[in-house]
């Protein structure tokens, strides 16, 4: 499933932008999935329900293909 996996230090976003290294690092990791194994969708979904009319229901859809997400949260 797994074709290689890096970890590096990376600079920060500012850094980037500006082309000045402020010698703030994070820890970066990069997955490289084999070419066969790179499709497929998970997801999660959460209802609840209690007293007095109140609820809440969340959704979430994550595809490897193409990152999506679709978040919907409904209180009362």
């Amino acid at each position: 499933m797994v074709e290689s996996i890096q970890v590096f230090d990376d600079m920060s976003d500012q850094a980037k932008f500006t082309k000045i290294d402020d010698g703030s690092r994070s820890k970066t990791i990069n997955i490289q999935l084999k070419k066969d194994k790179n499709k497929g969708v998970f997801g999660r979904a959460l209802v609840a329900g209690g007293t007095d009319g109140r609820y809440e229901a969340i959704c979430l859809s994550i595809s490897l293909i193409m990152i999506k997400s679709f978040c919907f949260i409904q209180r009362q």
